[in-house]
């Protein structure tokens, strides 16, 4: 009976750690310099968008290693890379930053692009969220406090190369 009953425990245990279990994050058959491209592309056409009144910063990528995690926790490297674009949009005193995120979601819509404006009701910081049909992310957020500024930030699934 013993013998039993520690089975039990163990076949509990292991379907508990599979429930939980490890996961890793969503990857792209893209390279490195081409999810680059594409990131840099994604931010350059919004910012096209943008009403009068606003001043960009320079595009620019970087990468960031993706982590697998367990229990939540991060636990290595998957050897792939997230590469990310993020801008900052300087605005004028005038202009309220919200302004911007409407000519950008229509933007996103005529694209094709699956939007998430969830968060759009944000007293704080109201954002739009877009994923692209080949799986990139863009996100437009409105910053109203301490600085009124918008942020541009895209980003590529997990993407092989270093």
């Amino acid at each position: 009976m013993p013998a039993a009953r520690t089975f039990i425990a163990l076949l509990g245990a292991a379907a508990l750690l599979g429930a939980s279990g490890c996961s890793q994050p969503a990857r792209g058959t893209d390279s490195l310099a081409t999810g680059r491209a594409r990131v840099l592309a994604l931010v350059t056409d919004t910012l096209s968008v943008l009403p009068a009144g606003v001043h960009p910063s320079e595009p620019a990528t970087g990468e960031t290693p993706c982590k697998r995690t367990f229990l939540g926790y991060a636990i290595g490297n998957t050897g792939r890379h997230r590469v990310e674009a993020p801008i900052l949009v300087a605005v004028d005193p005038k202009v309220d930053p919200r302004s911007a995120l409407a000519p950008i979601e229509a933007r996103w819509r005529a694209l094709g692009f699956t939007i998430d404006r969830s968060d759009l009701s944000d007293a704080r910081y109201p954002k739009i969220r877009a994923r692209t049909p080949d799986g990139y992310d863009i996100v437009a957020t409105a910053l109203l406090k301490p600085t009124r500024q918008l942020n541009l930030y895209a980003a590529s699934k997990c993407l092989r190369g270093s």
